[in-house]
Parts: C-alpha cells; sequence; structure tokens
C-alpha cells in the first residue's frame, strides 16, 4: 500500500497537462452540442432545412470530429503543425458566412 502513495506524489506534471487539456476538450464538445440544439430552431428558420438537413447540422460536428481525429496526424506529418494551425485560424474565422452549404461545410471543417 505504501507504493500506492508513492507513485501519486510522483506524478509526471506533462500527464496532468495532458489530461487537463483533454477533459476542457470533452467539456467544449459537449457545449457545442447544447448550444446547437439550442440554436437549431433559429437556424431552421433562416435556412429552410428539411428535418434531415436539420439532423445533418446537428450531426456535423461529430462527423467532423470523427474523421478529423483520422486524418490530424498524417496532416500534421505531411504539412507540420504550424500551417495546420494557420489553416484551421482561417477556417475558424471564415465562418461569420452565411449560404446553407457553407453553414454545413464550416461546423464539419471546424472539427477537423
Amino acid at each position: 500500500m505504501n507504493d500506492v502513495t508513492d507513485t501519486r506524489s510522483h506524478m509526471n506534471p506533462f500527464v496532468i497537462l495532458v489530461a487537463s487539456i483533454a477533459a476542457v476538450a470533452g467539456i467544449l464538445f459537449g457545449f457545442d452540442t447544447g448550444v446547437i440544439s439550442g440554436a437549431i430552431l433559429f437556424i431552421q428558420h433562416d435556412f429552410h432545412l428539411s428535418p434531415a438537413l436539420e439532423g445533418f447540422v446537428v450531426s456535423s460536428v461529430l462527423i467532423g470530429a470523427l474523421i478529423g481525429s483520422m486524418l490530424s496526424g498524417r496532416f500534421a506529418d505531411y504539412f507540420g503543425r504550424r500551417t495546420l494551425l494557420i489553416i484551421s485560424a482561417i477556417i475558424f474565422f471564415s465562418q461569420h458566412w452565411h449560404p446553407p452549404w457553407f453553414l454545413l461545410s464550416q461546423r464539419w471543417l471546424s472539427v477537423v
């Protein structure tokens, strides 16, 4: 039992940092799900979405997260992390446009 307390007292700060970042990312992902469920009424009215397209708008973040988690390592190896961060910033700041197809593509790309 003494070995367990010794292991806890020597926990690596990097592990704590990575776990904290992962926890915050999970909270933000859940927050986005809550925000889109409240905003979908206004989005449906503004973009005249069918029920199927409405469901696709809500689930597009999940689809983007799935594809992004599979491809992000390869993209970072090929393009470099700095280039990917610049591209992500451009995509993030361009999300204020309003055509319906752009809404779907930006919700999907914001996660990738």
